[in-house]
């Protein structure tokens, strides 16, 4: 994850994929299989990451922005909490 040196085509693709969800209409057993695929891939790598890379600088983005692993892990973790907040709000104002 935090060591690759850009978006992979499957990334790009299940980002494509993610832009139609609301005309795919995915079942919901669907999406939680690709919650859990996710969240179990991020907490396999969080298992064996080396600490000794966690402060290596790294560049985000087309812009290049410096980061370290650790600080790109760090955002990871906000941006998913973010949306875990959107999809609670969601939930409520779906349920009235």
């Amino acid at each position: 994850m935090a060591e690759r040196p850009s978006v992979s085509s499957e990334q790009l693709a299940a980002l494509a994929a993610e832009r139609t969800v609301d005309q795919d209409r995915p079942q919901l057993s669907v999406l939680l299989a690709r919650f859990r695929h996710g969240l179990e891939a991020a907490l396999d790598y969080l298992r064996v990451v080396p600490s000794d890379s966690l402060l290596q600088p790294r560049e985000v983005g087309r812009k290049r922005l410096p980061s370290t692993t650790l600080g790109l892990i760090f955002h990871a973790a906000e941006h998913s909490a973010r949306h875990a907040g959107q999809i609670v709000t969601l939930a409520r104002v779906v349920q009235g």
